[in-house]
């Protein structure tokens, strides 16, 4: 890839047991509306990009932390690899949950 990069701080949000992705729409509302593009509060040029995991939605919570975190690692990953065909990088993580 030539020339820079958009930086990427990729923030995971993961809902909990019986819970569904909808559960976290007002924290991914309120992610993308304050901290998405670069600002006076990040002037570091960073973009905040939001992903509301649904790997474990449904029936998914009752197979256990095993294969849920498997799940979700591998939604991060693709996710990662989204940004990167965008021409961004993803520098920064963070992953935010209830429960179990």
């Amino acid at each position: 890839m030539s020339g820079p990069f958009q930086q990427v701080h990729l923030a995971v949000l993961i809902h909990g047991m019986w819970g569904y992705p909808g559960h976290l729409a007002e924290a991914e509302r309120i992610m993308t509306e304050t901290h998405v593009e670069p600002s006076k509060e990040n002037p570091d040029g960073v973009q905040v990009r939001v992903l509301v995991s649904d790997a474990n939605a449904q029936e998914n919570t009752y197979d256990g932390i095993d294969w849920g975190g498997e799940r979700v690692a591998q939604e991060i990953l693709d996710e990662v690899e989204k940004v990167a065909n965008e021409g961004g990088k993803v520098t920064r993580l963070s992953v935010m949950g209830y429960s179990l």
